[in-house]
């Protein structure tokens, strides 16, 4: 990452975590790509002597405007969902309010070119803030990262205003139950693709592109899902005014041959069954994760939706950010929440594990408690 280090947008999951480390500190879902994405991307290495082609690049777009039900203007693959906020930088803004809890990586392209006296806080958990009339940009997460709160299409609707564009951050919507989905996401997935393997509640009641109009950007990622962190891929569907908007001052090629063939690739059976099977096994890692944190005196953030928690280790004499440090020493990763605007190290943002691994953070973090313990007693 670019920018300060050590400054709170710039701090990631990863930099916590060490080869060989139980990680509960990535939301990545899976620890390799499924066979279905590597077959997608072995079939594309031929082509990596050329330079992305156009012919890529508007097929990647005629696919998810498939999958979404819009036109193909009205998309626009990244090299990764945060090359979105870098290109949102790049534009004039007045008043950027960006809602927390959220992931502090949106602001950070606005802080490291030298704008964020123009990024303004805000806290909306279970209910949404009035913000001032000069806000011309809000930035928005749905589900919430790290609380993993599902806020419904309807609410975030409130946040419009004339002169002001909407950026609401999906990257984990594809994994969320469908039948939540359905009256959270502005994306819904077009019946033509979903084989079955979706709800029915999935497909769009309305256009996509009336829920969008002209003043609503929804981004999506591909790496947390997919398993493909190293890759860089993501997409934005919104007004083709705004994805001009949005690539007048973009860099060329910034969208890999690979990563055009993985969302080329997206509306294929083959992925949508397996994006099925991955859906349903975090939502049955949840809940199983939610009753065995909570039967062990843990707090848990309710209600979640997306393949993280939001959660506080039992109530001890010491800091929960040591226990942090403890684990880090035995081999766990858990993920900071001070560097959070508006949250502190009270809490951890965990990702959804099975069952065995979420049984050795309870058990790490009893035996860090118990030997805490014992060292007050001696003194």
């Amino acid at each position: 990452m670019t920018g300060v280090p050590d400054a709170p947008w710039n701090i990631h999951g990863d930099q916590q975590v060490r080869p060989g480390m139980l990680n509960f500190a990535v939301n990545v879902c899976q620890p390799d790509p499924p066979p279905v994405v590597l077959n997608v991307l072995k079939a594309a290495l031929p082509q990596l002597a050329s330079y992305p082609r156009q012919a890529d690049y508007v097929h990647a777009q005629e696919a998810l405007a498939a999958l979404h039900g819009v036109s193909p203007s009205w998309v626009l693959p990244l090299a990764g969902e945060t090359e979105a906020f870098d290109l949102l930088s790049r534009l004039p803004w007045q008043h950027v309010a960006i809602l927390h809890p959220s992931y502090a990586g949106a602001e950070a392209p606005f802080h490291n070119a030298g704008h964020g006296d123009i990024v303004h806080h805000y806290l909306a958990e279970d209910h949404l803030p009035t913000l001032p009339h000069q806000c011309d940009l809000v930035i928005v997460g749905n589900p919430v990262n790290p609380t993993s709160y599902l806020r419904t299409r309807a609410d975030l609707a409130q946040l419009r205003a004339p002169g002001r564009i909407i950026v609401v951050d999906e990257a984990f919507m594809d994994v969320v139950a469908p039948a939540h989905a359905a009256a959270a996401t502005f994306l819904p997935t077009s019946p033509v693709y979903s084989h079955g393997v979706t709800s029915a509640a999935s497909a769009p009641t309305a256009s996509t592109q009336s829920l969008l109009g002209d003043d609503l950007i929804v981004l999506r990622s591909c790496t947390k899902t997919w398993g493909l962190a190293g890759l860089r891929v993501g997409y934005a569907v919104a007004h083709p005014a705004l994805v001009k908007r949005l690539t007048r001052r973009r860099s060329p090629w910034t969208v890999s041959t690979l990563s055009l063939a993985v969302l080329s690739a997206l509306p294929q059976t083959a992925l949508q069954e397996e994006l099925a099977a991955i859906r349903t096994r975090i939502a049955t890692e949840r809940d199983a994760m939610i009753r065995s944190l909570t039967k062990a005196g843990w707090r848990v953030r309710l209600p979640a939706s997306g393949p993280f928690l939001l959660a506080q280790p039992p109530q001890y004499s010491g800091t929960v950010e040591a226990l942090r440090l403890g684990l880090q020493e035995r081999g766990i990763a858990v993920r900071r929440t001070d560097t959070f605007p508006l949250l502190d190290a009270g809490w951890w943002r965990l990702a959804v594990r099975d069952a065995t691994s979420v049984q050795q953070l309870i058990e790490a973090v009893c035996v860090l408690m118990t030997e805490e313990a014992g060292e007050e007693t001696l003194v």
